[in-house]
């Protein structure tokens, strides 16, 4: 279930307008999340921590989708939500199966920290705590992206070796 949530939601925010323009936005955004997560589980569970956060930073990530997306619609098993319901809904759910609902909590707390941080922050006190660097934004970016060369393409070259160039024999055959 984990994985399905990681690659769905993931990608549904992934293409949100928030993080469409740049790969670099969506990568500072996890990392941010994973430091939030990885500190309030050292907080709620000092000295250690949760020894495994994974799932914590998967919730973050549906709940912030929540956030972006708060009016769409879904189905859990049959019952039909809005975006904004969906994380409490989890939660509902791992309650009634006799899970363990803390490190969902901590995904909420996280992705609502940083929901709060990066939106409601910079709206209501116009300071703008969560802003990615430049400098991180442009050099993912120019990884992910590399420039195109302009001109017209060159011919290869005819005296280089070509790997794999004989003519190779059929299995069985003579």
């Amino acid at each position: 279930m984990q994985l399905y949530f990681l690659t769905n939601f993931g990608s549904k925010l992934e293409q949100n307008q928030r993080f469409s323009n740049s790969p670099g936005e969506y990568l500072f955004f996890l990392i941010v999340v994973t430091v939030f997560v990885s500190t309030l589980s050292l907080l709620i569970a000092w000295p250690r921590g949760y020894p495994l956060t994974g799932p914590s930073v998967i919730f973050a990530i549906i709940y912030y989708w929540s956030r972006c997306e708060p009016e769409a619609p879904l189905s859990i098993w049959g019952f039909q939500v809005k975006g904004y319901q969906l994380p409490f809904a989890l939660v509902f759910v791992t309650l009634l199966m006799g899970g363990d609902i803390w490190r969902d909590i901590l995904g909420l707390a996280a992705g609502h920290l940083y929901h709060f941080l990066r939106d409601v922050v910079p709206v209501v006190y116009r300071v703008n705590l969560l802003k990615t660097p430049k400098f991180f934004t442009s050099f993912v970016d120019g990884r992910l992206n590399p420039p195109r060369p302009t001109g017209r393409p060159q011919a290869p070259q005819q005296n280089q070796p070509r790997m794999f160039g004989g003519g190779g024999h059929r299995l069985g055959g003579n």
